[in-house]
């Protein structure tokens, strides 16, 4: 009976340490939301208004919009391979990013920052 009563005990502990534990997490998700009305939309679907290459101040023709969708195309095979990372054109230092990504299969590309 000893061990039923403190398995009970020790299991309504771990369960309230994981609900005060999930509490601080909204907490802090609350503290970095931010209204629509405050962020800077870098990316609308219809423009590249925002961005530019690495080490260039224009954006090249490798960028395309398709839909509402960011497109690149790598240069074909006998090409010169140039750097056509995208950047924005503003830094920017205290941020939450959203956005939402999608890559071929056994593409290699990310979202780099900092």
């Amino acid at each position: 009976m000893k061990k039923v009563v403190l398995g009970v005990a020790v299991l309504l502990l771990i369960a309230s340490c994981k609900q005060e534990k999930k509490e601080a997490t909204e907490a802090n998700v609350a503290e970095v939301e931010m209204p629509k009305n405050d962020w800077e939309i870098l990316f609308d679907g219809s423009s590249l208004d925002k961005w530019k290459e690495f080490q260039s101040d224009s954006v090249s023709g490798a960028w395309t919009i398709q839909g509402d969708a960011l497109v690149y195309t790598p240069p074909s095979e006998g090409e010169k391979r140039v750097n056509h990372d995208l950047v924005t054109k503003e830094e920017f230092t205290d941020f939450v990013l959203s956005l939402e990504w999608k890559i071929s299969e056994g593409g290699n590309s990310g979202v780099f920052w900092g």
